[in-house]
């Protein structure tokens, strides 16, 4: 707003250095609106006098010793002239105007991000993908203009006093120090930059980053996927079809049914139930060979991968991995571990599955009291331990498979590939095309066989390669170290350890051992 003007609401009798205005029965009176910005006159003249008449240029005369000349009406003044003159008075016209000041303009916040909304009281509800909802701030990312207020362009009133304008008031914000403000007069506005990485809550006038997510309510068709930049907890449960992937830590308080949670940078902890869709125990085949097909059904669905370490408590039909270590505080059917670490199962059951682990294994009770082959430990480098060796391996198995299902049918004919030209046409070009078939595929074989041999070079492995178990391992329960397997012939108590000795190409039992991840200068498995 502006000041008022000084001269708001006064009233002006207009009288002229010439003949007396009150003695030839004139009446001018000037009356300023409460603004000040505006001037009304009111005229009377007393017909019944012998007077001269009331020009325009005297009228005019008057009033611009009082108002600039360019702030008036002419074509008003005229109108009131010529009514005062005909019919002895003029009602009251507005004559004059002056120039309103300009208040400053306030200052502003300008969100560049779009932040998260509560709904206080409501359960979240959204369409699709949470992510929409919300951006992802990058450390050092923009997310607000702050643009200061503006002074106000002074005004004239209709008296020709100046009149002052009220300046903008600055913009009410409020933030702590997960943000920073940078200042740059030259481009108008001032930036505010993120100091973490996180969502931005805006509650008031108060701004702020926030590094972990809290969601109360259960994951599913009403909130959506999650994919944040920082860290995740979750009060509720993550149910199936759905995924939680952030880079920092993810906390989940109830359940994950058939969900998928990932963390590019952190560690993952469960305290209810983890279950898959799939996942049927883990079984040794003739060739002692474990059926991953099986194993990793719907993997890509219920998997659990974590840049560090994983934290549950009961595990069923899902693929864990982790860099670090894998703990499961209370049991473990059908699953599968991968840890570039130690697999922990202290206090903890491993009853039916398979495991990669670089660093040992160790649980309280491991394989099926009914003395099945449902468990399967591999005691490996920190390459065989990885997602892509063992895809590499799946491959590789389904072309020998492939291979040998050709040969079958080739029969007679498949070590022999000159005795297939005295065939009958129909049947030689049968039998060409699978002989074609097979070194295509014992090619491909043979590439991704390269191809893992390459990986293996880079191979670590730990000093000790062990199995501890506290209390029980079953019969049936496979240890394989590289090409070399142990098969449980008889259940034994614990505590107890089965070890891995390179230098032997053998396994060797004894009292447990410390599990201790070294991975620098240890032989390695033979293959």
């Amino acid at each position: 707003m502006s000041e008022r003007s000084s001269n708001a609401g006064m009233v002006l009798e207009l009288q002229g250095d010439g003949p007396a205005v009150a003695e030839r029965g004139l009446t001018i009176e000037g009356e300023v609106s409460d603004d000040g910005l505006k001037l009304f006159l009111t005229c009377h003249r007393d017909l019944t006098r012998d007077t001269p008449p009331l020009s325009y240029d005297e009228l005019k005369g008057l009033l611009v010793e009082h108002v600039p000349a360019e702030f008036i009406h002419d074509s008003v003044l005229q109108e009131i002239v010529d009514l005062v003159n005909r019919d002895g008075v003029a009602p009251k016209r507005r004559v004059a105007k002056g120039t309103p000041a300009v208040p400053g303009r306030d200052g502003k916040l300008l969100l560049l991000v779009k932040p998260y909304r509560r709904r206080s009281g409501e359960r979240e509800q959204v369409d699709a993908r949470y992510v929409r909802y919300f951006d992802n701030i990058e450390t050092g990312s923009p997310v607000a203009r702050l643009y200061a207020p503006t002074n106000g362009q002074p005004g004239i009133d209709v008296l020709g006093e100046e009149m002052k304008a009220a300046s903008g008031k600055p913009a009410e914000v409020k933030f702590d120090d997960s943000l920073q403000l940078v200042t740059a007069a030259s481009r108008g506005y001032d930036t505010l930059v993120a100091t973490v990485s996180g969502y931005l809550d805006t509650e008031g006038p108060s701004l702020r980053v926030h590094n972990e997510l809290v969601l109360t309510e259960d994951i599913d068709f009403r909130i959506g996927d999650i994919d944040f930049i920082g860290a995740v907890r979750l009060r509720g449960s993550l149910m199936k079809g759905f995924r939680i992937k952030a880079r920092g830590n993810i906390v989940i308080e109830g359940n994950v049914v058939g969900g998928k949670l990932v963390s590019t940078e952190g560690s993952i902890e469960v305290k209810g139930t983890v279950t898959g869709d799939g996942g049927a125990a883990a079984r040794i085949d003739e060739s002692s060979t474990l059926r991953f097909s099986q194993l990793r059904a719907g993997a890509e669905e219920d998997q659990i991968a974590a840049a560090r370490s994983v934290a549950l408590h009961v595990v069923e039909g899902v693929t864990v991995s982790a860099g670090e270590t894998i703990r499961v505080q209370r049991e473990a059917h059908h699953a599968r571990f991968r840890t570039r670490g130690v697999l922990d199962m202290t206090g903890a059951k491993f009853i039916s599955g398979a495991a990669y682990a670089v660093c040992g294994i160790q649980a309280d009770a491991i394989g099926s009291p009914a003395e099945e082959e449902t468990v399967a430990l591999h005691l490996c480098s920190d390459v065989e331990s990885s997602a892509e060796y063992l895809d590499l391996t799946e491959a590789i198995n389904r072309h020998l498979h492939a291979e040998a299902t050709i040969r079958v049918v080739l029969g007679p004919f498949a070590d022999d590939p000159a005795a297939v030209r005295r065939l009958e046409p129909e049947y030689r070009r049968k039998m060409v095309d699978l002989h074609a078939k097979l070194t295509k595929v014992s090619d491909s074989r043979q590439r991704l066989e390269e191809e893992r041999t390459t990986l293996l070079a880079t191979a670590k492995y730990n000093s000790v390669m062990c199995v501890n178990f506290n209390k029980k391992i079953f019969r049936g329960v496979r240890i394989i170290a590289g090409e070399q397997h142990y098969l449980v012939e008889d259940t034994a108590t614990g505590p107890g350890c089965i070890e891995f000795v390179p230098a032997e190409q053998g396994f060797v039992t004894g009292p447990t051992k410390a599990l201790v991840c070294d991975l620098a200068g240890t032989p390695k498995v033979e293959r």
